[in-house]
């Protein structure tokens, strides 16, 4: 089973961690079975972090899990703290095929759809 986990920076305003599970409920018909499943992680603020949320895709069945980064920019956390956390999930579920995409920021398609929304 293939599981699409994208993981935001958190916020202690429950209503945007909200935003990230809204957005996951809208992408998930448009993903066309490329992915069993989708689910959100936090890396401040709001359950799950990204430990627990790849512990629970594993519990589920999974097998093959992409990560996104649901950020704009290469803080600290993104390109120190994540790429550890994701190392020691490899560490827990040996069996599990677990990809780190690049950042939301960093990905070409990004700056395609910058140039379609500003006027």
């Amino acid at each position: 089973m293939r599981s699409l986990l994208l993981i935001a920076p958190g916020s202690p305003e429950a209503r945007v961690n909200d935003e990230l599970r809204e957005l996951s409920a809208t992408l998930a018909p448009g993903l066309d079975g490329r992915y069993d499943r989708i689910a959100c992680a936090f890396l401040a603020y709001e359950a799950p972090d990204p430990a627990a949320a790849i512990d629970r895709e594993v519990a589920a069945g999974v097998t093959e899990l992409i990560c996104l980064p649901y950020v704009l920019l290469a803080d600290s956390v993104v390109v120190r703290d994540l790429p550890r956390a994701i190392e020691a999930a490899r560490a827990r579920h040996p069996g599990l095929t677990l990809r780190l995409e690049r950042y939301l920021g960093a990905q070409p398609a990004l700056a395609r759809a910058l140039l379609e929304i500003v006027p």
